[in-house]
């Protein structure tokens, strides 16, 4: 049976938070509503999960950015409740953590207020996933709502962007469970083995046989079959936790059996990896698969590295890095700017610490202006850390949308009524 949404009425959600800025109901409206927290997550909330400094929600399987006026709502709490109970929500009266029928209740009441009868409190985080998918890629919804991709699949698939749903996603829940096995068995030597072939698809056969030899630290490169490969940095900190353990005189090979201190065999390392792979939840995937799929992420670590020595790639960069056609190419940059290791701006990729994020760039701009007066379009690219083109048609968009003047060579911020009486 589908499960039925009942999507609330948006302007009666504003009306009723604008009535209730930072007491109970207006913080429970808002955790479900803005932030898509269930209701078990806002009764267990506690005000170590939340960084006001950094502005997000820090729970044990996600982490959620401050939404409209979040952040002004639980700045009032804090200094209102931190010092009574450690819980963000908590009874006005009584001041003690609430009970699951409580929360419902306080939600109810100031939905009927507004006509909305039908709505429950979970529609609210409902509608925070479908309004997230209007604006976000459904991957980043994913990820701070904390579904799965099955069961978001099953809930929302009737909506535009889940409609494209393919296998493709289930591969990629599968790669997360992976990146899981990584950060677990980091310092292990199951995990320097998955770093190997996941992060640089180096094959069982060139791993038993790889000696420190050809891993050199100072240039962070491994040389390979006479070739010399960028270590990536999680595969760096492998290789420096194990070269930590090893003792002067130990055999020379990296990976060494744990009792017996000599090189492994490929028998044993394949058992070893498959054993791995079951616990972290990928029980049928075989060893083999995995190296396929690893060679996915060994070309988007290749991506990354050059970005780091180019200024803005396109599409034939990486068809010409990689050999691969303009599909293949598209799709490793579009998943790379999905997990937020690449910034799109009007066709080129940058890396995210070298241009400004793209919903701040139009008000970096406001600010600059309203201290300077005017800026020259050099002034602009270097602000926002983007080439003449790229910022030209950003400026092009904000002058089209009378947000600036263009006046010969310069920018200036429109005059207000205000400012010209």
């Amino acid at each position: 049976m589908e499960n039925k949404i009942n999507r609330p009425d948006a302007e009666a959600m504003h009306r009723i938070l604008t009535q209730n800025p930072d007491n109970t109901v207006g913080t429970i409206l808002r955790l479900a509503w803005l932030e898509g927290l269930k209701r078990d997550e806002i009764i267990k909330l506690t005000w170590a999960n939340i960084s006001i400094d950094n502005q997000q929600i820090v729970l044990e399987d996600r982490t959620i950015p401050f939404y409209e006026d979040m952040e002004t709502c639980l700045r009032a709490r804090l200094l209102k409740h931190k010092r009574i109970t450690p819980y963000v929500v908590i009874s006005d009266k009584s001041q003690e953590p609430l009970k699951p029928e409580s929360v419902s209740r306080l939600a109810r009441q100031a939905l009927d207020r507004e006509g909305m009868t039908d709505v429950r409190l979970i529609d609210l985080r409902y509608d925070f996933v479908i309004r997230k998918l209007e604006t976000d890629e459904w991957t980043y919804v994913i990820r701070i709502s904390g579904l799965t991709v099955q069961s978001f699949h099953d809930v929302y698939r009737k909506y535009k962007k889940v409609q494209t749903f393919t296998q493709n996603a289930l591969e990629r829940e599968n790669e997360y469970k992976i990146w899981r096995i990584l950060q677990e068995e980091k310092g292990t030597l199951a995990g320097l083995a998955l770093s190997l072939s996941w992060y640089m698809d180096i094959q069982m056969k060139d791993m038993i046989t790889l000696t420190w030899e050809q891993v050199v630290f100072e240039k962070r490169t491994l040389r390979l079959n006479e070739k010399e490969l960028a270590i990536p940095q999680p595969v760096l900190e492998c290789l420096l936790l194990e070269k930590e353990k090893r003792g002067e005189d130990e055999d020379p090979h990296v990976l060494l059996s744990k009792s017996s201190r000599k090189p492994l065999d490929m028998p044993y390392l394949s058992k070893q990896l498959r054993t791995v792979l079951i616990r972290g939840g990928i029980e049928r995937v075989s060893f083999r698969s995995f190296q396929h799929a690893s060679k996915k992420e060994a070309e988007k670590q290749k991506i990354l590295a050059l970005a780091k020595n180019k200024r803005g790639l396109v599409r034939q960069d990486v068809m010409n890095l990689l050999g691969v056609s303009k599909e293949i190419a598209r799709d490793r940059l579009q998943e790379l700017v999905e997990e937020e290791k690449l910034i799109l701006v009007f066709y080129k990729y940058y890396l995210p610490d070298t241009v400004l994020p793209k919903g701040k760039m139009e008000e970096a701009i406001r600010i600059h202006l309203e201290k300077e007066g005017t800026a020259a379009l050099n002034d602009l690219c270097s602000l926002l850390g983007l080439e003449k083109r790229q910022c030209s048609r950003i400026l092009k968009r904000m002058v089209q949308d009378n947000k600036l003047n263009h006046n010969g060579k310069y920018y200036s911020l429109p005059i207000t009524e205000d400012e010209s009486i």
